[in-house]
């Protein structure tokens, strides 16, 4: 939040606003006028109106805007309410990243700056993934979401498109080990040192010639798991560079990882503070086809 004590003679918003942010554009500031993201003495306004000197003018922007950053990630929220916030992430933005100032969490903080609120990410889905990322928006809904993906009480429902043909439904057990540093996650068909056990549940959904769609269900969740395990038994997504063949991909045209985190179903305890989302299922508006 930007605060302007306005001292001077009587002019219109835009011209105190634009001389004390010398970042922000005309074009910018006529979306903060339309989303009543600016306060003058603590009334929200939407039009270019006149101010006088001893004004206080409170402008909610998002820090993109005022350092001049480019454009802003259009947030879809999918699902909001005081405890939880479920936004749909487009593939190519990562959820947090130090690096990257154009990332999923802190679209979803710039959306709710204007009302003071923050959130947190409790999980995160690969930069290339597209699909459902759930935040919590205060200390104890980030406990009990914490204790619920510990718990396996959160169900995450993938739809992925994978090379070759698959039939009927599964479930599918591995082991996996990650390297951090290479960022890779390498899977073995039997228990081994170093290695934590996977189960991946899978069910066609679809069938494309040589591709096949299938609805995932995760029911452990390690890094890369959907992607390294489908590959390890031979069908790799189609689009994934790091676990599946470029020649296919060139051939199918895919240059990102066909995957989209789809669906969400809760299993809170009674005793929950959570527990009221128990039947809910949130769906992302996103597709694969």
């Amino acid at each position: 939040m930007i605060a302007i004590n306005y001292v001077g003679n009587t002019r219109k918003l835009s011209k105190v606003v634009l001389e004390a942010e010398k970042n922000l554009s005309y074009s910018n500031f006529q979306k903060l006028l339309r989303k009543k993201d600016i306060k003058v003495n603590g009334n929200r306004v939407s039009s270019d109106v006149s101010v006088e000197s001893g004004a206080l003018i409170e402008v909610f922007a998002p820090d993109w805007i005022i350092e001049g950053e480019g454009k802003a990630l259009a947030l879809d929220v999918v699902f909001e309410d005081k405890n939880i916030l479920v936004a749909d992430k487009p593939a190519g933005v990562e959820v947090q990243s130090v690096s990257d100032k154009n990332n999923l969490e802190r679209a979803v903080n710039d959306y709710l700056m204007p009302s003071g609120g923050r959130a947190k990410a409790m999980h995160r889905i690969d930069r290339n993934t597209k699909g459902l990322v759930i935040f919590a928006k205060n200390e104890e809904s980030e406990k009990e979401l914490l204790s619920a993906f510990k718990n396996h009480k959160i169900k995450k429902f993938y739809d992925a498109m994978v090379v070759g043909d698959m039939e009927g439904n599964g479930e599918l057990v591995a082991y996996l080990k990650t390297d951090k540093e290479k960022a890779i996650s390498f899977v073995v068909g039997s228990p081994k040192a170093g290695f934590e056990k996977i189960i991946t549940k899978f069910k066609v959904t679809g069938e494309f010639g040589d591709r096949t769609l299938l609805e995932i269900e995760l029911v452990t969740g390690k890094t890369h798991q959907i992607r390294a395990h489908m590959a390890h038994i031979g069908h790799p997504l189609v689009g994934d560079g790091k676990y599946g063949d470029n020649m296919t991909n060139r051939k199918f045209g895919e240059k990102k990882q066909m995957l989209l985190a789809k669906r969400l179903e809760f299993d809170f305890s009674p005793s929950s503070k959570l527990y009221y989302l128990n039947g809910k299922k949130i769906v992302s508006r996103q597709s694969l086809i």
